[in-house]
């Protein structure tokens, strides 16, 4: 009876299943995790990330909060030549999770002449990434 418990707490269709069981025995289900609504702000400013993208090599291939990084300049103006010869190796560089992190910023960076390459590049890789991952 514990195992059929703890299934329904984590399981959605063995809830379902269960129901009738649960309802009768008390017990407090795990609680669920909640994801903030929106999106996060950003945790840098424009200068910030500019100090943090001068302290890394130009042929870095990894780098912790891209994203963000590279957002937070982009929204204060266009990128110097060496924030994007960085932006371009983290993008093409090697293939992974950092090549589909940073091609959506190669793509506001570059612009819509940007899209075939790509496109290209990330179209064999979409089966590896889940949806909301």
């Amino acid at each position: 009876m514990a195992k059929a418990l703890t299934t329904a707490s984590i399981s959605e269709a063995a809830m379902h299943a269960h129901g009738a069981l649960v309802a009768e025995v008390p017990f407090t289900p795990y609680p669920r995790a909640s994801r903030p609504s929106g999106s996060p702000p950003s945790s840098y400013d424009s200068a910030t990330a500019a100090a943090v993208l001068r302290a890394e090599p130009v042929d870095t291939g990894r780098l912790l909060r891209a994203s963000e990084i590279f957002g937070a300049v982009l929204d204060a103006g266009p990128l110097t030549f060496r924030q994007a010869a960085q932006l371009y190796n983290l993008t093409f560089k090697r293939p992974g999770r950092m090549q589909a992190m940073c091609a959506p910023l190669w793509l506001r960076h570059a612009g819509p002449t940007a899209l075939p390459r790509i496109l290209a590049l990330m179209t064999p890789h979409l089966g590896d990434y889940a949806i909301g991952e």
